[in-house]
């Protein structure tokens, strides 16, 4: 008597959950929700696929309780036709339903109707059948063919709809993994080819793919790391074409990050001399005196860092060689004795090598080299 109550207590959820995605998807032929309402399709999804499970513990619940042995008395006969039909019939609900949110074909609201309704009633009325019912009344009666022979179709659609998915996924893997190959492969020969390159001909490839509308920052930002003077006339020959070209110095030359304004500083300082603006003192000298302010709380300021201050100490020799460019202004002056004093007051070991690099810059010849 337990076991009968648990059984129904499995398959009558379980069949109602799956005549409930029917229903949801008006046989089959709602239409399939899309954007942002597609992820309502998870809960069919998952109710079909629940479904299936429950099925299958209910199976194993009459076979275990020896409700399935008017199927035959040797006991893995039962066990095997049980998980295959439940498995199958499972397989079927969730494939349908799978190729309704697909849109696979007109064939689909049919197929539905007999794999994600008929089977899973089939498939319940022989369990509740076989826990309520007496083995002798089951064999006699019409139960085995009427319910058996539909439940038989649908496991066995199922277990083709499965055949089919693994087949696809292979497929779909085996293509993504080629794929996968075939774009590491192109990546290291561009990677090969372009190690081959002079820096110059790297850059010129990196600009050919920035737009007109790029910003001083992206097209300056790798100029302290650049030692080629070829480069360096190609970077600052870009970065003079940038639209708006005196504002985004303004605004990179005062960025927080040291690279930025060691790069715009860079850029005066290489700039050809047709091209250089008093106007930009200004800027210089608020440049200077953000990094004498950062010298002062930070004395790690001097530690090279890729990321934010790649050359500190030619940062420092960069900013005297650009303020003498523009003409050494009172301004300027005052920027770079405020540098001196926070690189004079920090004690740090690169003390005598920072303002050896001051008082170099400020007796360059006044093209920056």
């Amino acid at each position: 008597m337990l076991t009968s109550i648990i059984v129904t207590l499995l398959v009558i959820p379980a069949v109602l959950l799956s005549l409930l995605t029917v229903l949801a998807t008006a046989g089959y032929t709602a239409r399939v929700p899309g954007g942002t309402d597609a992820m309502g399709l998870a809960l069919p999804f998952f109710t079909t696929a629940g479904a299936g499970l429950v099925m299958i513990v209910a199976s194993w619940v009459c076979v275990g309780s020896g409700r399935l042995d008017w199927i035959s008395p040797r006991p893995m006969i039962p066990f095997t036709a049980a998980t295959l039909g439940s498995l199958g019939v499972g397989l079927a609900s969730v494939g349908v339903l799978v190729a309704w949110m697909e849109k696979m074909g007109a064939w689909v609201p049919s197929a539905g109707l007999i794999c994600g309704a008929l089977g899973p009633i089939c498939l319940g009325a022989t369990l509740l059948g076989s826990v309520w019912l007496d083995a002798g009344k089951i064999r006699e009666s019409a139960l085995p063919i009427v319910a058996g022979m539909p439940l038989a179709l649908v496991a066995f659609a199922g277990f083709g709809a499965g055949l089919y998915a693994l087949t696809a996924w292979m497929k779909l893997s085996s293509e993504n993994t080629r794929r996968l190959i075939a774009e590491a492969n192109a990546e290291e020969a561009d990677i090969a080819r372009r190690a081959a390159l002079s820096p110059a001909e790297m850059l010129r490839e990196d600009f050919a793919r920035m737009g007109p509308e790029t910003p001083l920052w992206v097209v300056v930002a790798g100029l302290p790391d650049v030692q080629d003077a070829e480069a360096r006339t190609l970077v600052v020959q870009r970065a003079l074409s940038v639209p708006n070209f005196d504002s985004e110095l303004e605004k990179t030359i005062s960025a927080d990050w040291a690279r930025y304004r060691h790069a715009c500083v860079d850029l005066i300082r290489l700039a050809p001399g047709e091209a250089i603006k008093p106007a930009w003192a200004n800027p210089l000298a608020r440049a200077i005196t953000i990094s004498a302010g950062e010298i002062e709380k930070n004395h790690a300021w001097f530690t090279p860092r890729d990321d934010r201050n790649p050359d500190p100490l030619g940062h420092v020799r960069a900013m005297a060689d650009a303020a003498t460019r523009l003409g050494n202004t009172p301004e300027l002056s005052a920027a770079l004795d405020a540098l001196s004093k926070a690189i004079d007051h920090a004690g740090i070991p690169e003390r005598e090598q920072a303002l050896a690099a001051i008082h170099a810059g400020a007796e360059c010849d006044g093209e920056g080299r």
